[in-house]
């Protein structure tokens, strides 16, 4: 199971919701999806599909009863998907293993360089900027190959800092998120948006964690 239900599923199965935040709906959905498919509780669907911020996570869930999309058009909405989920599922990818597989990966050095060298030429950053730039387009491609949501990607790279730049990065892991995943910024931030995708898509099937 997917940990952000894919936008194109939330488009079809969740038409009524207006009004309702796409991100909240994604979010909850899943894990209302992984919940009903493991059984426990939500916490437990919440650790299941790999989301580290519990609270957070069940607080959507309380939300859900949105007077635009209020619960029974939820699971009104909710079960056509599981039913369709559930005929298909061993045609699912196991996105667990995929989650397990990259949890301490992240994207090398000459990687990053072989990418970035064929996008077309950006603005100059300081040289500070280089491991929080493959920290996020590693984070682009997590979230690519898993369907997860970014705000839950793992951040090795980011943990093996020390205290004053894990800071920094903090302060500036939004915005820079923000230039690959919308290509409309510039030349430079559309290619590269469409190279890291590229990438991920080539590697779906690979064992990251060796």
């Amino acid at each position: 199971m997917p940990a952000f239900l894919p936008e194109a599923w939330a488009d079809h199965y969740f038409q009524k919701g207006d009004g309702f935040s796409p991100r909240l709906l994604r979010c909850t959905a899943s894990v209302r999806l992984a919940h009903m498919a493991t059984g426990g509780s939500l916490d437990q669907a919440v650790d299941f599909l790999g989301i580290h911020t519990p609270s957070s996570a069940t607080g959507a869930i309380r939300r859900w009863a949105h007077p635009k999309l209020d619960v029974f058009e939820f699971d009104t909405a909710l079960h056509p998907l599981a039913t369709d989920l559930d005929q298909h599922v061993s045609r699912l990818p196991d996105y667990r293993h995929r989650r397990q597989a990259l949890q301490n990966w992240h994207l090398d050095e000459q990687s990053r360089h072989e990418l970035t060298s064929k996008a077309p030429p950006s603005a100059t950053t300081p040289a500070r900027y280089d491991d929080l730039k493959r920290h996020i387009a590693s984070n682009f491609i997590w979230s690519r190959i898993t369907q997860g949501e970014h705000l839950f990607a793992p951040r090795p790279m980011e943990a093996g800092q020390e205290f004053q730049t894990q800071k920094w990065w903090r302060s500036r892991r939004n915005t820079m998120w923000c230039l690959p995943t919308n290509p409309g910024v510039s030349p430079y931030c559309s290619a590269l948006g469409e190279l890291l995708t590229e990438y991920a898509d080539q590697h779906l099937n690979c064992d990251f964690s060796r």
